[in-house]
Parts: structure tokens; sequence; C-alpha cells
């Protein structure tokens, strides 16, 4: 192949948004094909890099468009999903390769995770947010997403915690009557168009009464995580002062 029709490394990863230290990495990797052009450069050829983007489609991991906010970059994920992750560590966090993977089926969470392959064999799987912090597979601890986004791996959205607490930010279940937290209503009072509140707090279920209205029984609701779960609850209408 005619050099003539080779990208270099800098020009192959502008293609793809990424640093040119990943892509020399996909190319060593065989992510990519390259040709060695000695003394340790590399050249990538266009018809790779169109069937590498044709793969990524496939895949339905995105090639991403980089925001103009310098402080903030994408990671692109399977299933057509994007990570974010702070500026500073994108250089060693777009060297893998990622895929999404949601929380259970009846949430709508989604985690960014990899493969890592030990040597001697053996392999364990470990999340972007645990990456972005440090942590090893063998050393992880429970992280939790302050805003209950799992994409978003900015530092300032990160905070390490317990099992117990990060339950406390979780979100509804998906195909719930109610769309609020906390709020449900059986049989005998549905028939007489009520609703009851209820929160789970140290292995016991502790009813908040019976309410007319769904956002009655939500606002019930709030005012007891936030007695109980302090700064890790999670509440229906966030952006309200409490009384």
């Amino acid at each position: 192949m005619s050099t003539s029709s080779l990208l270099s490394i800098e020009e192959a990863a502008s293609q793809l948004g990424i640093m040119p230290s990943s892509m020399l990495g996909y190319v060593r990797s065989g992510h990519i094909k390259g040709e060695h052009l000695g003394r340790g450069r590399w050249a990538v050829s266009q018809r790779s890099i169109d069937k590498y983007i044709a793969g990524m489609v496939y895949k339905k991991r995105p090639v991403v468009v980089q925001p103009d906010d310098p402080t903030i970059r994408l990671i692109p994920l399977t299933k057509g999903r994007v990570a974010v992750v702070d500026a500073e560590d994108y250089a060693r966090i777009s060297a893998h390769l990622w895929w999404a993977h949601r929380a259970g089926k009846h949430r709508d969470t989604w985690y960014a995770c990899r493969t890592i392959l030990f040597p001697g064999g053996g392999k364990k799987n470990i999340s972007l947010h645990h990456a972005v912090l440090g942590f090893t597979p063998h050393g992880c601890r429970e992280i939790g997403h302050i805003n209950r986004d799992g994409l978003d791996c900015r530092k300032a959205n990160l905070r390490v915690t317990s099992r117990r607490r990060d339950c406390f930010n979780r979100q509804p279940q998906m195909h719930c009557e109610s769309k609020f937290k906390g709020v449900f209503r059986d049989a005998a009072i549905r028939r007489r168009g009520l609703w009851r509140a209820r929160i789970y707090y140290r292995k016991r279920h502790i009813c908040l009464g019976t309410f007319e209205t769904e956002e009655a029984a939500a606002h019930a609701y709030d005012a007891a995580a936030r007695k109980y779960f302090g700064k890790f609850a999670y509440l229906n209408f966030p952006d309200e002062v409490p009384a």
C-alpha cells in the first residue's frame, strides 16, 4: 500500500474524536488495522477507519462529537449511549473500549463497564466510575452518583458511599402505578381514589398515611426521606424548599 494513501495516527484519531495515544493503542492491539512504518511509527488507511466506524455503528457505539466545553469529554459506549468524564481523565479512559450495562430490568439506570484480562488467565469487569476514581477490580468500593445518572462519571458527581446509602438515592422503579417514589395504592384504597405513602428504613416499612392526591403522598415521602436519609435522599420534588 502506498504511503500516500495512509493517514497518520493524528489524522485517524481526529476522525474518531479520540486522543492520538488512544488511536495508537487501538492499532497496536489490533482493534484497527494499521501499517508499521518503522522506528515506532504507524499509519492507518482510510478503509480501516471506515470499517471500524461501520463496526461501531453495527454495535451501536456512536462516533461522538466532543462538546465545546473544554472541562468534559464524552466516551462512546455500546447500545448507542455515551458516558461523561472530566477532561483530565479522558486520555486514560478513552484508551479502552467500554460497553453499556443496564442496572436491572425495572430500572432505567445505565453504567459503563469494560473487561480486564489478567496475565495467566482470568478476567473481571470494572465500572467506569470505579476506574475514574482509581479503584481496581479487586479493591472496589460502593460509589454513588449524586444526580443518579450512572453515565455521568465526572468526579464532582461521584461519592464513596455504602450499598444501604446508595439505595436511599435510588430512582423509583419503572412500570409502577405511581411515578413517584414511595407512593402506591392497593385495591382497597384504589376504589376510593386515594393514595398511600411509605418509606423503607432500617429493614422495615414505615406507613406515612393515606392521601387524597398522588402529589400529596409524594410530598409526605419527601419529608420522611429528608428526615431519615439526609443528603442521600431521592426526592420527588428536589427543587422545592422544605417548609
